[in-house]
């Protein structure tokens, strides 16, 4: 009914033909004799009302279809706002968008995953899960490394910062849940650390999926087996290269070809100098192993490879009391410890950190309707159509997509951002909040709210209530929603 109407397909096409960059526009007919141009004209319109078809079907299909043909989708429905420039007002790293890199090769330790029984055949879901959000109570024991636990109240791992997350399906336009999330306290083993991330997944659950699940495993290994010095951008993006061929690999395998948008954001505590606090890794659980499914695993050597990374994690956790020593003595002959906020992101996912009261973005929206991203694709050799790759998909980069590497790349933005006392929560969201709601716009609402929980929980309900209408009668996004709020606060134990 939406797309099907005489009336509704004239509007759709009258969009298409004079907003699309690829489409000769012309305000006059051609004058008569002059058959060539009408006939390239007529031509034009007829593909554009195939393209038109495509997407409605495409609709319909996502809609209407069972599980098991969803997961087979490769186009997502998803009219996305136009991209806003990028504000600089922080220190940050790269202010532009980084060339395309080919992947970095490299070993590791975590699991050549295919997602075991998440990505096997026979899906009784076509939801995507995150790791459960748990509360550790008092007495309760925490271990560094697990997905979505909060420590208890009061401990040395939660005064760093806290953690609050809101998700919702969308029900009005959306049937499945594509959006993974996750967050872990006390990174890398050292109390103060954080690693937060959103990811967005369109054309089935299984990239966004898979990433909330084993995207900190990658970016730990980077972070454990490299030089000290080597610059955490640098090992970000490294990880999104590593990630992106491991999800490729997974469709080849596995036969998915779905794709996420990611936005990833770690705390980190460093020295003035720059070097970071503890060695990095240490306190990592055996989870990795631990929950891996031994059918599952194809590489021995593998399995031995990540038992002794595990045994080194737990070896280096019972020197903690000796750790803690080493680290005060370096804080005192280092000059004190600062919190750096390093960000990375493909796609259209923001993270936004509130600096006094003015919200200051840290990502950059890769979209069609970006000029030097559709200038990318075109060198390509590629196009854009109604700011679409190839006139299928809304963003330029992203984490798998394998049928479409070739133009929608993994190579992510990335920031660093030195905190300080202004900086009040950061925001990390998927662009169904985004679509609908300014940068400013979130911070505002939230400006006065101590609660993180509370906090994301009000940005969700204001993007839910901007579908009250039809979503794509009034062409508005049709997304999932995921909003992540970490609260900033500063605290003397940092000596910030």
């Amino acid at each position: 009914m939406i797309l099907s109407e005489s009336a509704g397909w004239v509007f759709k096409i009258r969009l298409l033909y004079r907003g699309s960059p690829t489409i000769p526009h012309h305000d006059t007919i051609p004058p008569e004799g002059n058959q060539a141009v009408s006939l390239d004209r007529v031509r034009v319109i007829e593909q554009t009302i195939q393209q038109v078809r495509r997407r409605a079907e495409t609709f319909n299909h996502f809609h209407m279809a069972s599980s098991e043909s969803e997961s087979q989708l490769i186009l997502k429905s998803n009219n996305s706002a136009q991209n806003e420039e990028h504000q600089g007002q922080l220190d940050q790293r790269g202010p532009t968008p980084p060339p395309v890199q080919s992947p970095v090769a490299t070993t590791h330790s975590v699991k050549d995953e295919t997602g075991g029984a998440v990505l096997r055949r026979g899906l009784t879901s076509p939801d995507a899960k995150s790791a459960e959000v748990t509360q550790l109570r008092e007495g309760e024991k925490f271990v560094p490394g697990t997905t979505n636990q909060h420590p208890p109240v009061g401990s040395s791992a939660g005064k760093a910062f806290k953690v609050g997350v809101s998700e919702d399906r969308n029900r009005k336009c959306r049937r499945t849940m594509e959006d993974s999330h996750s967050f872990l306290y006390s990174y890398g083993g050292v109390d103060g650390q954080g690693y937060f991330a959103v990811f967005d997944g369109h054309a089935g659950k299984h990239a966004a999926e898979w990433c909330g699940q084993w995207f900190h495993e990658y970016l730990l290994h980077e972070l454990i087996n490299s030089p000290r010095t080597t610059p955490v951008p640098d090992l970000l993006n490294s990880t999104f290269h590593i990630v992106d061929t491991k999800l490729s690999q997974v469709a080849a395998k596995v036969g998915t070809h779905s794709g996420c948008t990611a936005v990833t954001a770690f705390l980190r505590l460093e020295y003035q100098n720059g070097e970071p606090v503890g060695p990095v890794g240490a306190g990592t659980s055996e989870k990795a192993v631990s929950r891996v499914d031994p059918h599952d695993i194809d590489d021995q050597p593998w399995k031995q490879e990540a038992i002794a990374l595990s045994e080194a994690r737990n070896s280096t956790q019972k020197a903690s009391d000796q750790r803690k020593s080493s680290m005060e003595e370096s804080r005192q002959s280092k000059g004190g410890v600062k919190r750096t906020l390093y960000t990375a992101n493909v796609g259209d996912a923001r993270a936004v950190i509130c600096r006094g009261t003015k919200a200051v973005r840290l990502t950059y929206d890769h979209k069609g309707s970006d000029q030097q991203e559709a200038q990318r694709i075109t060198d390509a050799g590629g196009y854009v159509m109604n700011n679409r790759v190839n006139g299928v998909l809304a963003v330029t980069r992203s984490l798998g997509d394998s049928s479409m590497k070739e133009f929608v790349v993994g190579s992510p933005y990335t920031t660093e951002t030195t905190l300080g006392p202004d900086d009040q929560f950061l925001i990390i969201a998927c662009d169904g909040l985004w679509d609908v709601c300014e940068d400013q716009d979130a911070v505002n609402l939230i400006l006065d709210v101590k609660d993180p929980q509370e906090a994301s929980r009000i940005l969700l309900d204001h993007a839910l209530s901007q579908f009250s209408v039809s979503c794509f009668i009034l062409d508005l996004p049709t997304d999932n929603l995921s909003v992540m709020v970490v609260s900033l606060k500063p605290v003397s134990f940092f000596d910030v």
